[in-house]
């Protein structure tokens, strides 16, 4: 059998010249097969065409893997598998100028003797995609060999899989696995008549040098690689560089998954305890199989970098700005952190013993550890911040020598003030706001209530209240206005609720009360359909007739939100709905003063605060630039203004589907000891899983896929990167269409 393989770039006419050499051996009798493989029609002519020609009928369904002749269309493809599928008697014709010497071959690598075995074993359909307007199927390497699907007479066909490439978890470097896609193919078959020949070599020539034919001129777009923001990015409150810090802690590197997380959150380990992970609702993966464990592995990297005691790294130089904080929660702590990481000399003012705020004071051990909270506060206090706790500055007085004291001011007051229900005495014993009860029960120093507790709220702080009383030996009843789905607080957090023995009564609010002395208390309740509104806290409700209903008690905590005290500002400031008004930059309405958190924000979440905290701190960072006369640029983003990474940028069909990593609870009789962590962290092997399954959006992984699938061999990979040969990238799409990150796209050029 004759065996011929043609290979050139697209356009220089290797499929043509393969039909042509096809049609002269079957003039002279034989049985000829000729197939090619390519990556596109017209924006990816093949760039391979195989011949076959015998005096017998040609049953062989694989690519050729020793030929007896090679024509290759372009000296700069003499190199890799077209060079291993000749020996010492293969004839090779190069169409190029060069002196024949210049292009001796080296000798050919060992053959697998398993490898033709390989092509033909069977496995059935593989995958069917679509590249590029012409929609061409598949394309497999070209560079390195060629299709294997060939149909035969019968119309079956023999085809390895691309399966093997379907895992990337080698990652970093992907394994070169061969891999095949569906390619065309034409058969011709003699006339039983027809006359043969024993052996034919087909007539060899040269026209030039086609050493440079430039099929990038084709293009009407550009392939380009691109680092673009995850979604999960774009919905975090500090916008996190989440893919960053998974592809590190992917790689076994801890510590450097810490530090990227540090740069935009300095609580990790608490944010992965108690975040409402926006983040996962906003995960590509979850229109896939379901939402990566995002919390769970920022708690694992904050964890170990409390176990490890990694400290931040020293403060830059110092900048001329000193910059006073008023309130030491999870607002002021952040900008404290920004600010002095940037050089600027810091002091905090702190009204309680403690700093930490919210997470101190209103979130029960049970859900954040004091270790873990006191671990990440020490580690801002020790870069340098001058803190005064026991200091309250609760005046307008005391805010003006502040900011008459300081180059700028930063008010991150929270939100004190408890909102109350017009049905209670809030004067009686049996009344408590859910505020008060939870910071006198986070003290130890619990209020003195009955028994049999009602909790009126659907938040989260209501949800801590009633857990934590639970806690205390009460037994609680959770009155929400909202039906379950519709609560504010965590999906888990309700079912952590239900399991530990509260009892939920949703979709009813309280008409009134009755004391019944010794007796108790009878609850008039009564239910309603809750519907929220356009803002955030705004709702209507509309009574359901008939639906009367009473619950007895000995106490009552109400846990209905809370609201800034802004009186303590004095004039000057413009509020507006109850917060403190600011611009995009966080500055309120008086020069230099800055304010974020609960002060401003109907937000009301931990990460939230933390957010506000960093952007506050870098816009006061630029302000202070500015005014001492500094040139020096803004800090980028890092994402050169590209769009957030849709799902179906991502090529999924290079991750399998799997199980996303579980959340690990005590049993209920350990978890009403009052200070046990009822949520467990993930072990180092699981949490090694979960980061697998992380789509890596718009970050490269250096997986060589648009190396692999590109049919011109247009993208080159240089050092950590990769380069595309404009010379002759046809802007066929392959490479994109295979990318498995969606860290590639297409750029459309206008000539």
């Amino acid at each position: 059998m004759l065996e011929i393989i043609i290979q050139g770039r697209g356009g220089q006419g290797a499929q043509t010249a393969g039909n042509l050499l096809a049609g002269a051996f079957h003039a002279q009798g034989l049985h000829v097969q000729c197939f090619a493989s390519y990556g596109g029609a017209r924006r990816g002519t093949p760039v391979n065409s195989y011949i076959r020609a015998d005096q017998r009928p040609v049953r062989v369904r694989c690519d050729i893997e020793r030929a007896n002749a090679i024509l290759c269309f372009d000296a700069s493809l003499l190199e890799g598998r077209l060079l291993a599928a000749a020996d010492a008697d293969t004839l090779i014709v190069v169409n190029s100028a060069r002196d024949a010497a210049e292009l001796r071959r080296p000798a050919g690598p060992t053959r697998d003797p398993d490898r033709r075995a390989e092509h033909l074993a069977p496995t059935g359909p593989g995958p069917h995609r679509q590249f590029g307007p012409a929609g061409c199927a598949g394309a497999g390497d070209p560079g390195a060999h060629a299709g294997s699907t060939v149909a035969g007479p019968g119309g079956q066909r023999a085809q390895a899989t691309r399966r093997e490439r379907r895992s990337l978890r080698g990652r970093l470097p992907l394994r070169r696995t061969t891999t095949y896609g569906e390619r065309g193919m034409s058969v011709t078959t003699p006339s039983p008549s027809a006359s043969a020949s024993a052996a034919l070599v087909p007539t060899t020539w040269t026209t030039g040098s086609t050493d440079a034919i430039k099929t990038g001129t084709w293009r009407a777009s550009l392939a380009k690689h691109i680092k673009a923001p995850a979604p999960c990015h774009g919905a975090c409150p500090v916008n996190g560089d989440i893919a960053e810090w998974i592809g590190l802690a992917r790689a076994r590197d801890f510590q450097g998954s810490w530090q990227v997380l540090a740069r935009h959150n300095p609580f990790p380990s608490i944010a992965g305890r108690i975040c409402h992970h926006p983040c996962e609702t906003a995960c590509n993966r979850a229109g896939y199989d379901e939402a990566l464990s995002i919390c769970k592995l920022e708690r694992f990297v904050g964890d170990q970098a409390l176990a490890q005691k990694w400290a931040f790294a020293p403060a830059a130089a110092p900048r001329t700005g000193h910059v006073a904080i008023v309130g030491g929660g999870p607002s002021g702590l952040s900008a404290a952190y920004q600010l002095r990481r940037m050089g600027y000399a810091v002091t905090l003012y702190e009204a309680h013993a403690e700093l930490g705020g919210l997470m101190r004071y209103g979130i029960p051990a049970y859900r954040l550890s004091r270790d873990v909270l006191d671990g990440e506060i020490a580690r801002i206090v020790a870069m340098g911040v001058t803190v005064h706790c026991n200091h309250r500055i609760d005046s307008a007085e005391g805010f003006r020598r502040l900011r008459e004291q300081h180059d700028a001011l930063y008010v991150a007051l929270g939100a004190a003030r408890n909102k109350r229900l017009p049905t209670l005495d809030y004067s009686q014993p049996w009344v408590c706001d859910g505020a008060t009860f939870l910071a006198s029960a986070n003290a130890g120093q619990p209020v003195a209530l009955g028994k049999r507790l009602v909790v009126i709220g659907g938040g989260s702080a209501a949800l801590d209240a009633a857990r934590s009383a639970r806690r205390l030996g009460h037994e609680v009843t959770l009155l929400a206005l909202e039906q379950r789905a519709q609560m504010p607080a965590q999906a888990e957090e309700v079912v952590e609720a239900l399991e530990e023995g509260i009892t939920l009564v949703d979709g009813a609010r309280l008409d009134g009360v009755t004391e019944q002395g010794a007796a108790g208390l009878t609850l008039a309740c009564s239910r309603v359909a809750f519907v929220p509104g356009a803002q955030r806290g705004q709702f209507t409700l509309t009574p359901i007739e008939g639906s009367g209903f009473a619950l007895a008690a000995d106490a009552i905590v109400t846990s209905i939100g809370q609201d800034p005290e802004l009186a303590v500002l004095g004039e000057g400031f413009a509020a507006a709905g109850g917060l403190l008004k600011t611009d995009a930059q966080l500055a309120t309405s008086s020069d230099g003063v800055y304010a974020g958190g609960d002060l401003t924000s109907m937000a009301r979440f931990v990460t939230e605060a933390i957010g506000m905290g960093k952007r506050a701190a870098h816009a006061i960072a630029r302000a202070l630039q500015q005014r001492a006369g500094s040139t020096e640029p803004a800090a980028a983003s890092g994402y050169g203004g590209e769009s957030l990474v849709p799902l179906a940028a991502i090529s999924t069909f290079y991750h399998p589907k799997r199980e996303r990593a579980q959340t690990h609870l005590l049993d209920v009789a350990q978890r009403l000891q009052r200070d046990t962590e009822v949520q467990l962290g993930l072990e180092i092997e699981k949490a090694l899983a979960e980061s697998e399954r992380c789509f890596s959006c718009g970050t490269c992984i250096n997986c060589d896929n648009c190396v692999v699938y590109c049919p011109d061999m247009a993208v080159k990979r240089v050092g950590d990167g990769y380069i595309v040969l404009t010379d002759y990238c046809k802007g066929c799409g392959v490479c994109v269409k295979e990318c498995p990150t969606g860290s590639m796209t297409m750029l459309e050029e206008r000539r």
